[in-house]
């Protein structure tokens, strides 16, 4: 029998890498799917910056950083406790 939560949680950290920071370390987790779900404050974390993401996908990720952050409505909270080397500077 196949263990698909190690594919799932493998391909969570490789997904948030990008990242770094709070980000990456947490979806490196082998919980972080359970985690996610159990948390609504990590969920809605999380659903920002896969948001950010599909629009940095489409518009490239300097129109994003630029012009998408409005739309993702991160807190300063947030930004802090991400602590991604991608957001710093906002």
């Amino acid at each position: 029998m196949i263990d698909h939560s190690l594919n799932l949680s493998s391909s969570c950290a490789q997904h948030y890498d990008v990242w770094g920071g709070f980000a990456a370390t947490v979806a490196s987790a082998d919980d972080f799917v359970t985690a996610r779900q159990a948390d609504p404050n990590l969920q809605s974390l999380f659903d920002k910056l896969d948001r950010l993401g599909l629009s940095a996908g489409r518009r490239g990720f300097r129109h994003c950083m630029q012009h998408c952050m409005s739309d993702v409505q991160f807190s300063v909270e947030d930004v802090s406790r991400l602590n991604s080397p991608l957001l710093d500077g906002l």
